[in-house]
Order: C-alpha cells, then structure tokens, then sequence
C-alpha cells in the first residue's frame, strides 16, 4: 500500500520542524561527546537512507544542511538533527556536545638574587583534574604546581587533564636581580717604625 508517514512537530531551540517520520527513529546522530574550550569535533549522522539533513542551532555549526558539520560551540550544546529520506519522511535524533572545564593558573614568581639560583615559581590552578600533569620547559625535577632553586629565564608550564586530555600553558619569567650590600671599610694605618701593621677591614 501507499507510505504513510505521521506528522508531528517538534520545536528545538526556537526553531519549529515538521517531522513526517514512519517507525522509530533510532539512534544515527552518533555519541555524546566532551571536547576542549576552544575547540572543534566534526559529528555525523549519516544513514544510507537519509538524503537530507538540518542541525539545529546552527549557531557553531559550519554547516547546519549536511550530515557531517563541525561544530565549536560556546558552551555545552544539544544539536538535534533532522534527517530525511527519499520517501519524504523525516527521522530526529540529538547528541550533547560538553565544554570541558577550563584550566587556570596563577603564577607567583621570586626572583632570583646575585646569581644564588634562588627564584621560585608557584601556580594556583583551578579546573585540573586529580590525575593532571605539569610539565616544565626548561625541565626542572619538579612535576608539581611549585618549582625552586630556579634561575632567571622564562619558563613555560603545560598543565594537562588526564581525563579529557585538554591542556593550558602558563609562560613566566624569573627576573635576575642584584641586590646592593652595604659595606664599612675601616682602615688602620702603618707607621714608619712598623710599615706592616696596617689593616683594613670590611664590616
């Protein structure tokens, strides 16, 4: 007999779609997903049924009418996608698109003094999980939000998270500074009965 496919409507993300679908939609817009700040994935809902595609919001979206656009939204995102096929019928399904917490770090830095390789850098990081890294450029033997007995120079920490693999860099620099001391200079005089007992000593 002639295809009979229902009519609903079905509004997401203030745009309104007619869905003509037959049977159960099933699951084709693929898994949930967790992506970094900043970044990009490229989703898919292909089915080799489907002729026709539209994502909605668009908004992040850098084609919202194919079956495979990449998406960098702003913030944790529910993309539904309509798909259509030959017939005319129309099949929805959704996947969520999650924002990884950012990674944030504050430096406090020491500078170093006369050259004694006494700067210090220490890091208050929000948003790194409990199995995050540090890794520091130029290597130090620290693996820890803190380093010591540094020299002047500029360093570079890359803090990862073990769960989502997502990573910030923290850029300082260790200043050299010269410290002014203060000396007394206190001179004693020779005499010509005895030329070798003058002094001079530093306080």
């Amino acid at each position: 007999g002639a295809l009979a496919c229902r009519l609903d409507v079905i509004t997401s993300a203030s745009e309104d779609f007619v869905d003509i679908g037959v049977g159960q939609n099933g699951s084709f817009a693929g898994v949930d997903t967790t992506i970094c700040p900043g970044s990009s994935v490229q989703i898919s809902a292909f089915h080799p049924d489907y002729v026709a595609y539209q994502w909605s919001p668009s908004a992040g979206l850098s084609d919202a009418n194919i079956f495979n656009p990449v998406a960098t939204p702003d913030s944790t995102t529910t993309y539904a996608v309509v798909a259509f096929d030959a017939d005319g019928c129309s099949f929805l399904d959704e996947l969520i698109i999650t924002i990884a917490d950012s990674i944030k770090a504050v430096a406090t830095v020491v500078d170093e003094t006369c050259s004694l390789d006494n700067g210090s850098i220490v890091l208050n990081v929000t948003g790194l999980d409990a199995g995050g890294t540090y890794q520091w450029s130029p290597n130090t033997t620290t693996t820890t939000a803190s380093a010591t007995n540094l020299t002047a120079g500029t360093y570079h920490i890359t803090l990862t998270n073990s769960i989502t693999n997502c990573t910030a860099i923290v850029v300082d620099s260790v200043e050299l500074v010269s410290t002014a001391i203060d000396v007394n200079v206190m001179v004693s005089p020779s005499s010509n009965l005895n030329p070798t007992a003058g002094s001079i000593s530093l306080n």
